[in-house]
C-alpha cells in the first residue's frame, strides 16, 4: 500500500536496518565498560530468546512472544529462588523439554493442547 503512494520500500528497509545496527553498536559501546565484556556476553540472552521462541510456537503473534518470555522468566527466577542460582541457568531447557513434550508445535500453534479442549478420540476397534 505504501508503494502505491510512491515510497521506495527497499530504501526504507535498508535505512531501518542501518539505524538498528547503529543503535546496537552504540549500546554495545556504552555497556561494554560497565560490565565484563567478553565474546560470549550475549549467549545467555540469545539462548533465552530462542527458548522463548520455541515455547510460543507461532512467529506472527506478539502476544505469544510475550507469553513465552514471561513463562520462561518466571520459571527461571522461581528456580533461582527455590533451588539455587545455577539451576536458573539450566531450568529454561527443562521448561523447553516439557513444553515440547506437551505440545510439539508450541503453545500458540493451531491444535496445541492449551488451545483445543481435547484431542479427538479414535473409535474403538471391535
Amino acid at each position: 500500500m505504501v508503494t502505491a503512494v510512491g515510497v521506495n520500500t527497499t530504501v526504507v528497509a535498508v535505512v531501518a536496518f542501518a539505524a538498528s545496527a547503529l543503535y546496537v553498536g552504540v549500546a554495545g559501546l556504552l555497556i561494554g565498560p560497565t560490565t565484563f565484556a567478553n565474546p560470549y556476553l550475549g549467549d545467555t540472552f540469545g539462548t533465552f530468546g530462542f527458548i522463548a521462541m520455541m515455547i510460543r510456537g507461532r512467529t506472527e503473534k506478539p502476544i505469544a512472544a510475550m507469553f513465552g518470555g514471561l513463562l520462561l522468566g518466571v520459571c527461571a527466577e522461581g528456580a533461582n529462588a527455590m533451588i539455587n542460582s545455577q539451576a536458573s541457568d539450566r531450568f529454561p531447557f527443562i521448561v523447553l523439554v516439557v513444553v515440547l513434550i506437551v505440545s510439539p508445535r508450541g503453545q500458540f500453534s493451531a491444535g496445541s493442547l492449551f488451545r483445543s479442549r481435547g484431542r479427538p478420540v479414535a473409535p474403538a476397534q471391535t
